[in-house]
């Protein structure tokens, strides 16, 4: 078994856990939900990627579109765009805004603050695995930077 978790682990990535809070019956995924926490899946543990609001979008978003780098660019504009982000924890209780603004500029240092958040989880469950290699970032033609989740993801629903 552990020799197969291995093989899958090398050849897929890491596997983090989404969890979306504010869910409305019979809905996956919607406008109104909030980002509750990202939990970085290992050996049948799981360990919190402790990261700030604003983070778990940009991490959400990311793991979304795993498939492809973004740009800064891109992800602004996509992210502001989605129903899911401009209106972030729409059916929660709370009087407290959940959406944030994500500016281009910033996307960077958001960037580098989730792989310190990923690299913390790593190493707290004794995964010898570099988070630039997870969360890279590819240099494009025109000079930008394209970021890119290397890793499988799952998104659960909580009440």
């Amino acid at each position: 078994m552990l020799l197969a978790e291995s093989a899958q682990f090398l050849a897929a990535g890491p596997h983090f856990v989404v969890a979306h809070e504010c869910h409305e019956p019979g809905t996956i995924c919607s406008a109104g939900e909030a980002v509750a926490g990202v939990w970085f899946r290992y050996r049948g543990r799981d360990y919190q990627v402790i990261l700030s609001l604003t983070l778990l979008l940009v991490f959400d978003h990311l793991a979304r579109r795993r498939w492809f780098a973004q740009t800064a660019t891109q992800i602004t504009r996509a992210m502001k765009s989605d129903p899911f982000y401009r209106f972030h924890g729409a059916n929660g209780r709370s009087h407290e805004s959940q959406t944030r603004r994500i500016s281009r500029s910033a996307v960077k240092t958001y960037v580098q603050r989730i792989r310190m958040a990923i690299q913390k989880a790593f190493d707290e469950a004794g995964v010898n695995l570099d988070a630039r290699r997870v969360l890279i970032s590819t240099p494009t033609t025109m000079n930008e930077t394209g970021y890119r989740l290397v890793a499988t993801a799952e998104w659960i629903h909580i009440d």
